[in-house]
């Protein structure tokens, strides 16, 4: 029988936790995971078996700046078009949600990493990553 594969990654804490420009979203929090999909570390999740994955991400971040907020999605370290979120806070300080999803194809031949990269320095409070086999 194959894996029925979701997997949920998650942080939920009320001190925000620092996460340096470039740096990847830690996901400390609770974890529902198989041998399909894992979590490697505090912030890369791996895909293990081949097939059609739905990514679905959402967060609520602190920017120290009034600038731009950009967070997007890496896959075995390259960057997904389109699987990113953008947002510009008015006051420097306060909570920002963002939020995208895409599709992914995993071949079975090795591992496939994702991980949730934040372009500026920022802080996290909540980041969900669900990882859904879909076909």
């Amino acid at each position: 029988m194959g894996c029925k594969t979701v997997g949920k990654f998650t942080t939920d804490t009320a001190t925000a936790i620092a996460v340096s420009a470039n740096g990847y979203v830690p996901f400390n929090g609770g974890t529902t995971s198989n041998s399909c999909v894992a979590l490697s570390g505090n912030n890369v999740v791996q895909i293990r078996k081949a097939g059609l994955y739905r990514i679905s991400f959402n967060g609520a971040f602190t920017s120290p700046a009034a600038d731009p907020l950009n967070v997007q999605l890496v896959a075995n370290g390259v960057l997904r078009d389109g699987a990113h979120a953008i947002v510009s806070p008015e006051v420097a300080g306060n909570i920002n949600s963002v939020a995208f999803s895409d599709v992914i194809t995993a071949s079975g031949y090795g591992v496939t990493t994702l991980a949730v990269q934040s372009v500026n320095a920022t802080s996290v409070n909540i980041a969900n990553l669900i990882v859904e086999k879909i076909a």
